[in-house]
């Protein structure tokens, strides 16, 4: 089974798009949704629209990320944000959203067990199974702590834009395994992987390797 992993899009819809269609090009036979679906970029709605579709047209898996979070919490308590200020963004993407939108986020858990092909259990959450915000940095103990903690022999996670794996006592961590992001450099990427070594770069996503003996395939941007 080919799963095609999606983190932090951050309204990204143009990438997003280039990925699901290569995911679709690849046969994926799923895919996994690991948060921060909103915020950053402009037209918030579109990148829901193709959330949407995706959920109508294959299996997935989605948990929430601190994004969407925040977004909920302005939504039943109210916020201090405004334009103008370091809050504006967040704003503009509350703003942006329907109500459908709001519904569908508020239905996300923040962490999952999923087992897509009824054999190998996968704990999917954004930053950790624990917290949205939290952060799992390689060769920390965090990671070597959760792999020991969790049931399940894979863990996914999100959030941090930045890739890695980890391996400990015959189980794997994936950070970030396929994202549309906003990386620090401030050059969008996207990938998608696939099941052999070596890695293809798109002109204007610039694909990423991440983790070991996955390849990412260039997307039609």
């Amino acid at each position: 089974m080919r799963l095609a992993v999606f983190s932090d899009v951050h309204s990204n819809h143009h990438a997003l798009k280039a990925c699901l269609k290569e995911a679709e090009k690849q046969k994926a036979d799923g895919y996994i949704f690991l948060g921060d679906y909103i915020s950053d970029c402009a037209n918030p709605h579109e990148t829901m629209k193709l959330i949407y579709r995706a959920k109508q047209e294959m299996p997935c898996w989605f948990v929430r990320g601190n994004r969407e979070e925040y977004v909920l919490n302005h939504h039943n308590f109210g916020s201090d944000w405004a334009n103008g200020t370091t809050t504006g963004s967040l704003l503009y993407t509350y703003e942006g959203l329907t109500a459908e939108d709001l519904e569908f986020i508020s239905t996300l858990p923040f962490m999952q067990t999923i087992d897509p092909n009824g054999k190998c259990p996968i704990r999917i959450c954004h930053g950790s199974p624990e917290k949205t915000r939290d952060t799992l940095r390689p060769f920390s103990y965090k990671i070597e702590s959760w792999l020991l903690k969790i049931d399940e022999r894979v863990l996914l996670s999100g959030h941090t834009h930045q890739p890695c794996s980890a391996h400990t006592m015959g189980k794997l961590y994936v950070r970030s395994a396929c994202s549309v992001r906003k990386p620090s450099r401030r050059k969008w990427r996207c990938s998608i992987p696939t099941e052999t070594h070596g890695t293809k770069r798109c002109s204007k996503c610039r694909m990423t390797l991440t983790p070991q003996h996955w390849k990412f395939a260039k997307a039609d941007c």
